[in-house]
């Protein structure tokens, strides 16, 4: 009998952070960004230099326009959950043939999406399809995706050797990642966790 695919394997836990100097080098940063920008507003006071505006009017735009960004952002997601209410991991694994598809690595590639579409995805559990494409979850840059599939394939087994030559590249989907996984091949826990017997 085939192992359920909820056995997956762990991520390797991530580095631990550098504790108390971790945060005295942020602290002072974030110490020296604030003094910058009060040092920025009392010269414009002082000397009403445009130059020192335009700088200020840059950093508010970019502020305004990422928040912005982040809002639609959510909205887009909270439809997305709206309009797939009802579905789970269950409608995303029919999009692929079972007979030829590991679910190993399409519970792999479930878990990681959710967890690389930010807090938005997972807070507002919003259901992935085969067909949603990878800049949905800021998978569109090549070293992110390449990361979010190291992710999938240490969870469900499948090394990533050669993948310049697996015959789904490029991505665009969720589907195509799922694809290109499944034709990777498995590694050597993976291949004794293959098949079990239950007693």
């Amino acid at each position: 009998m085939r192992m359920p695919s909820r056995h997956l394997f762990p991520l390797k836990p991530a580095t631990p952070a550098c504790g108390v100097v971790g945060f005295a080098v942020l602290f002072a940063l974030l110490g020296g960004v604030l003094y910058g920008v009060c040092y920025l507003v009392r010269d414009f006071v002082s000397t009403g230099n445009p130059a020192i505006f335009a700088v200020a009017l840059l950093v508010a735009l970019l502020s305004v326009s990422g928040m912005r960004d982040g809002r639609r952002r959510r909205e887009k997601f909270l439809e997305m959950a709206k309009e797939r209410q009802g579905e789970s991991i269950c409608q995303f694994a029919r999009a692929f043939n079972r007979r030829d598809v590991d679910s190993w690595v399409i519970r792999a590639v479930w878990n990681t999406v959710i967890e690389w579409g930010g807090s938005d995805v997972a807070r507002l559990n919003v259901p992935l399809r085969a067909e949603d494409r990878l800049e949905t979850f800021a998978l569109d840059d090549s070293e992110e995706l390449f990361d979010a599939l190291s992710d999938a394939a240490t969870r469900a087994g499948r090394t990533l050797e050669n993948l310049e030559s697996n015959p789904v590249m490029p991505l665009n989907t969720l589907g195509d990642m799922v694809m290109a996984l499944n034709a990777q091949p498995m590694t050597q826990e993976r291949q004794q966790k293959r098949e079990v017997t239950l007693d």
